[in-house]
């Protein structure tokens, strides 16, 4: 190698001029091929990118790093896989690790998944008894992983802890590389528990990490990091079982870290964060100024242009806002602010760690009402968090990264009010950081009919990338096949599923830049403007109800202008109260209701009286946020009790309610009507259905009834309200198909060929993923609202899709409020233009009347046809069913008759067996698995006794729709 030493200068010299990837960097290394011994160079590259990283290692410099890049592509470049030459799969594995190690110095995902790729050529090309193949399955894992903490996918996470197994399972027991194995994997593992809450994965990573850390000896330079991960994972367990050994044992493990790391040490950083975490966790007065400390040498150990600066400057910004709180000192406040500000503008950090930092100032700001530097804030925050619904994610990763931004938009729009920003930009806030599951979808099912005919080529181009980027259906079993024998050729199914998806999303962005460079095209694909926002309310005012911790408001779109209205009277704190405690229909509740929020909105739109018509009635669309979506704002009102001569009395509106003066629609938000509407229009019929007409296969009522579930109650009326609905649907020229033990494959067959799907039965709503919330099928079968998001029917154009069980609009986890995703949303998602559901737990009997009528007012008003008059007679038919299921119910509770126990409703009489009015209980006919007791109700008494308590069966049923 003497000759080559010669050159070593040289050959540093030509390196440093040619920039990575530039398009000489190839043909340099091959001339050098051909000028020296062509054998000898793949290996002095290798060599020398080697000695670079480590100085790169050793004193952060990143053009090091760069150096060190260049020569294993040259390494690479000059060995070729057709050479078979032994070592190419190691420079391959050796590119992919300096590649991850740019990435986690630039931030820059690029690198990572140029990394992802190599270290997947590398174990490809490496035999499968090779004595490296456990070194680079690890490294691949690493690379996965990485990608898993900035982009979400849980594929990426599994594979990674797959191949970390795979690797382990390859090595021996006593080999040198075993502990580090362990160490990452543990890490992994790690990861899978805060995205899974499986407290199994937390405790098998903190036993094999244990493993690594005995398995090293005390003076190996490693030893510190494996210290730093299992403090991470014991500060992780204490914070879920809260066992104070846990956090002790974490504390000192840290501590010790931090001791065997020299200064200027790449990774003193993170231990120094992670020591800063286990402090703050302990919550421990004595340990909050130690913390204080860690987090500030942290912040000074790492470079401006690192990306983990912005971790480690929320950090320090958080405690140092704790102290505040604690010491009042001014001080403390302002260095937390510049802390969190310096985070959210660290443009190569992470989205979620520069969110997190936008919200600390907003909050931070509020603490001193400095509302102009909080609304720069939240400026800069909300436009962050699309990115956190990027094209590759799976629909579940993408609702697991919105869950940790829940709240931001309804406090950036209340900032912006207190801004004195205008109630435009306020509306622009909540659009664009809530609903973004929904929107994310719709973009990618967007009508595209302008694109053909404009730009058929680019069209097809959409067409294509759409198509890989759409949610899989669930495997069937032919899948589930292929995926194995995927299996045996490297990467699992899912994991090639998802580095297609993000090859795809990276051209399809491209794509649509290029779409709107088109003539006419220049609006493609985004957000609704003002005036679109404008332009839908010209069937009605839609009404946003934001609710803040800082503020109040309604925003009242209508054509004409969009303003804001404060309300004063509602707190966020007394909405949380409520809807913990679950009194969401008590008569107490639709007072608060109507006083502080729906009383004042209908004022101000002008709506004080009646119609004076009985067949004009004006139409609302509510767009309630945060804890609010959980109430019935159309039922709100002042219902009052007057006593009348010997004993008698009654419960009486006086108009006072919204359902007397106007019919109520809900959304999700404004783009969502406006999409269903276009959608609407782009799909209509040149004809409408009338009845008696000849039918179609796309004229069908698929008509549901499931009377008995596994592990549920039995519906024993179910099966009467599809037999009440046959004739009814027959009318409208539809052709009923009526099931009563439809299981999951017969329904989503007929689903794509109905105008109306009525579903009579037990609705499920998951406590911690609203995706797996389901309707109940025959034989435990489930339709889950995930299946509902995979799938695309609007070609045929369904009209209704009325789910007559429990809770179908229901959102148990308060994570995902702002996304609204239950079984409304998911039939809306899949096609349908309108969908009746409910709130909560429904009376079965009850059931059978709301459907009876709703759908007798429908036919009465043109049947299931297109156009503005059949649209509004979807929600005007629940708008009358539940006014006629209300005042009966206001004279049954007015003449203090009682309900005997197990009588239930039969020709329009409202019997039922008594119940609490908590919004979870109700009547033992209800459609989930919920008893109420049987004890008679208290009697009546001053304006709290009977008419308090008494349910209000017809409260919980909504309209969604365009």
């Amino acid at each position: 190698m003497d000759e080559v030493q010669q050159d070593i200068p040289l050959t540093q010299a030509a390196v440093d001029a040619i920039p990575d990837n530039h398009i000489d960097w190839a043909r340099f290394f091959d001339i050098l091929g051909q000028d020296l011994e062509q054998p000898k160079w793949p290996a002095f590259l290798n060599h020398l990118a080697q000695n670079m990283n480590d100085l790169y290692l050793e004193n952060d410099d990143l053009s090091d790093l760069e150096q060190a890049i260049k020569l294993t592509r040259g390494a690479v470049h000059l060995t070729r896989e057709d050479d078979a030459d032994p070592d190419y799969p190691g420079y391959l594995n050796n590119l992919a690790n300096l590649l991850g190690d740019r990435y986690i110095r630039t931030g820059s995902i690029g690198n990572l998944e140029e990394a992802i790729a190599v270290a997947q050529q590398a174990i490809h090309t490496i035999p499968k008894n090779h004595p490296s193949r456990p070194k680079y399955l690890n490294n691949l894992g690493n690379q996965l992983n990485d990608r898993y903490l900035i982009t979400g996918v849980l594929a990426d996470l599994d594979e990674a802890i797959q191949v970390g197994w795979e690797a382990i399972r390859l090595t021996p027991e006593d080999h040198i590389h075993r502990p580090a194995l362990f160490n990452n994997l543990g890490n992994r593992l790690g990861d899978r528990y805060l995205r899974t809450d499986s407290l199994g994965d937390l405790d098998e990573a903190i036993r094999i990490k244990r493993e690594a850390v005995k398995a090293t000896p005390e003076n190996h330079p490693d030893r510190a990091g494996r210290l730093n991960n299992l403090a991470i994972e014991l500060s992780a367990r204490y914070l879920k079982t809260f066992d104070r050994l846990d956090i002790e044992m974490a504390i000192q493990a840290g501590r010790d870290a931090i001791r065997s790391t020299p200064a200027g040490h790449a990774d003193l950083t993170m231990y120094l964060h992670s020591l800063g975490n286990s402090l703050d966790y302990s919550a421990d007065a004595s340990n909050l100024e130690e913390a204080v400390m860690v987090g500030r040498a942290a912040v000074n150990a790492t470079p401006r242009d690192h990306p983990d600066r912005a971790m480690a400057l929320n950090s320090l910004g958080k405690r140092l806002g704790e102290r505040f709180l604690k010491t009042g000192a001014s001080c403390d406040l302002d260095e937390a602010i510049s802390c969190h500000h310096g985070a959210l503008y660290q443009e190569n950090a992470s989205t979620i760690h520069r969110i997190v930092a936008g919200r600390a100032v907003i909050q931070l700001c509020a603490t001193r009402q400095d509302w102009l530097q909080g609304y720069t804030a939240a400026e800069t925050a909300v436009d962050l968090v699309p990115k956190l619904t990027m094209r590759p994610l799976e629909n579940s990763d993408k609702q697991y990264m919105l869950g940790q931004v829940v709240g931001l938009a309804s406090e950036a729009a209340a900032v912006a009010l207190n801004a004195h920003r205008a109630p435009s930009v306020a509306l622009g806030f909540l659009e664009q950081g809530r609903a973004l599951l929904a929107a994310s979808l719709e973009e990618m099912r967007t009508d595209i009919l302008e694109l053909q005919e404009r730009c058929p080529q680019l069209a097809r181009e959409f067409i294509h990338l759409r198509d890989q980027l759409e949610p899989p259906m669930d495997l069937d079993a032919a899948s589930l096949l292929l995926s194995v024998e995927n299996e045996k050729k490297g990467p699992s199914f899912e994991q090639a599923q998802a580095d297609t998806r993000h090859k795809a999303a990276s051209n399809f962005d491209r794509l649509v830049a290029e779409i709107r460079q088109q003539p006419g095209m220049n609006d493609f694909l985004l957000p609704p403007s003002t005036a679109d926002m404008q332009t839908a309310a010209r069937k009605g005012p839609i009404v946003l109800i934001n609710v803040s911790d800082y503020r109040c408001d309604a925003i009242l779109i209508e054509q004409h202008r969009i303003r804001s209205l404060p309300l004063p009277a509602l707190h966020n704190v007394d909405v949380k109260k409520r809807a913990q405690s679950g009194d969401l229909a008590s008569l107490g509740t639709l007072g608060w209701l109507w006083t502080t929020i729906a009383h004042p909105i209908l004022h101000a739109l002008g709506l004080s009286q009646p119609p004076s018509a009985n067949d004009d009635w004006p139409h609302i669309w509510w767009i309630p946020t945060g804890f609010l979506t959980k109430f019935a704002i159309h039922a709100a009102g002042r219902y009052k009790h007057v006593s009348g001569g010997g004993g008698t009395g009654g419960v009486v509106s006086s108009c006072e309610s919204v359902l007397d003066r106007a019919m109520s629609s809900y959304s999700s938000s404004v783009k969502a009507i406006i999409h269903g509407r276009r959608r609407a229009a782009a799909t209509s019929p040149s004809t409408t259905l009338t009845p008696g007409g000849a039918t179609t296969p796309l004229q069908q009522a698929l008509l549901v009834a499931i009377e008995h579930t596994l592990g549920e109650s039995p519906l024993p009326f179910a099966a009467q309200e599809i037999r009440t609905l046959h004739p009814l649907c027959a009318s409208m020229g539809l052709t009923p198909i009526s099931s009563t033990g439809g299981g999951r494959g017969a329904v989503q067959t007929h689903l794509p060929r109905c105008k109306i799907f009525h579903f009579a039965g037990h609705g499920y709503t998951d406590t911690s993923d609203p995706s797996k919330s389901h309707l109940r099928l025959r034989d435990a079968q489930v339709l889950r609202v995930a299946d509902l998001l995979a799938m695309n029917i609007r070609g045929s154009s369904p009209f209704l899709a009325y789910l007559s069980a429990c809770g179908t609009g229901r959102i148990r986890d308060d994570r995902f409020v702002d996304e609204s995703i239950h079984l409304i949303s998911g039939f809306q998602l899949a096609g349908f233009r309108h969908v009746i559901g409910t709130l909560w737990d429904v009376n079965d009997e009850i059931c059978v009347d709301v459907a009876r009528i709703t759908y007798e007012k429908l036919r009465d008003r043109g049947g299931c046809g297109w156009g503005l008059e059949a649209d509004e007679a979807v929600c005007r038919g629940l708008h009358e069913a539940t006014r006629t299921l209300r005042e009966r119910w206001l004279r049954r509770v007015g003449s203090g008759s009682r309900r005997g126990k197990g009588k239930a409703v039969r020709d329009g009489s409202l019997e039922g067996s008594p119940g609490v009015l908590d919004g979870q209980h109700g009547s033992r006919l209800q459609r989930d698995v919920v008893l109420c007791d049987d004890e008679d109700e208290e009697e009546d008494g001053e304006e709290g006794g009977n008419r308090e308590t008494a349910p209000a069966l017809w409260v919980p049923y909504v309209h969604f729709g365009v």
